[in-house]
């Protein structure tokens, strides 16, 4: 009895595969017919011989008569205020790196304060309500304040060489 159970279900199965949908060749066959349907609407394609290249009036790509298209944008500096230059006095150079010096440490300080609240925010068990609990924007602030932290540490690690090639002396970077 159960060997003709199996019989009869296989023999349905068979059947039914039989009966129902396309086989994979045909429905390749279709899509090709379709592609090239598809290929033969397009208008045809302008050919450029090379007697018309040399026939046409044209410039060279690297023409030195003509002006750019655009200028590049100045570089950014990180802080807001450029440095002095060598001939200012030296007073004025070290209060310049000095006060450089405090404003990174101070947003490095801040961002590291920012990134330690995200991530208490973000513990799933923090039962304040003066933050989102979406997962989605729990995850987004804390990428963001990580990337936040790590551009601050970067910038107060490259301090002491950002100083030495502006001509500052040592000490003036320290703490």
């Amino acid at each position: 009895m159960r060997a003709l159970r199996v019989m009869v279900a296989a023999g349905l199965l068979g059947l039914a595969s039989r009966v129902s949908g396309e086989s994979l060749g045909e429905a390749a066959a279709r899509e090709q017919a379709r592609r090239q349907a598809a290929r033969r609407q397009d208008a045809p394609v302008a050919v450029v011989h090379e007697e018309e290249l040399k026939n046409a009036a044209g410039r060279i790509a690297n023409d030195p008569t003509l002006a750019p298209a655009a200028t590049l944008p100045p570089v950014p500096t990180y802080g807001s205020a450029a440095a002095p230059s060598a001939t200012d006095d030296i007073r004025g150079r070290e209060a310049f790196w000095r006060q450089e010096a405090r404003r990174r440490r101070n947003q490095a300080a801040s961002a590291e304060q920012v990134l330690k609240d995200v991530e208490r925010w973000s513990d799933p068990t923090y039962a304040g309500k003066d933050r989102p609990s979406c997962p989605i924007t729990r995850r987004s602030d804390r990428r963001k304040a990580r990337a936040d932290a790590a551009r601050a540490r970067q910038a107060l690690d490259s301090l002491e060489e950002d100083a030495r090639v502006g001509g500052a002396l040592p000490g003036w970077v320290r703490e």
